[in-house]
């Protein structure tokens, strides 16, 4: 069974947690000002997380070992990583008594929009 080693920015993944699948996708063309990126392939699940300052610059960083890794996987170095919690623990949804939401068109042009939905559960009295 291989593993793979590889270090990301720590304060970019801070939900990022030890049996979280770990799936990639390579960039391809530009088009229409967007990145095409191709359907997610599953790399392996999250062994462990190491957060060390590992850079000469000072830069922290995390260090992920992944494993589980299928024959088939090959990302290469511009590939984008995502990350998928289990389902199974990571059932909660947003808990509160309060929220605000702020929409904001920077476009000089009119927007509509379409919708807005939300879940919301009663959790005490």
């Amino acid at each position: 069974m291989a593993t793979w080693t590889v270090q990301i920015p720590r304060d970019q993944y801070p939900s990022l947690q030890v049996g979280d699948k770990v799936l990639y996708s390579s960039p391809s063309d530009n088009l229409g000002g967007f990145n095409i990126v191709s359907s997610p392939q599953i790399l392996g699940d999250v062994e462990s997380i190491n957060n060390t300052t590992s850079l000469d610059d000072g830069t922290e960083t995390t260090t992920l070992v992944i494993g589980n890794v299928g024959v088939n996987s090959n990302p290469s170095l511009n590939d984008f990583l995502l990350f998928e919690k289990d389902a199974t623990v990571n059932m909660n949804s947003l808990l509160g008594y309060f929220a605000k939401m702020q929409f904001k068109n920077n476009d000089r042009s009119k927007a509509e929009l379409f919708t807005v939905s939300t879940e919301i559960n009663e959790s005490s009295k």
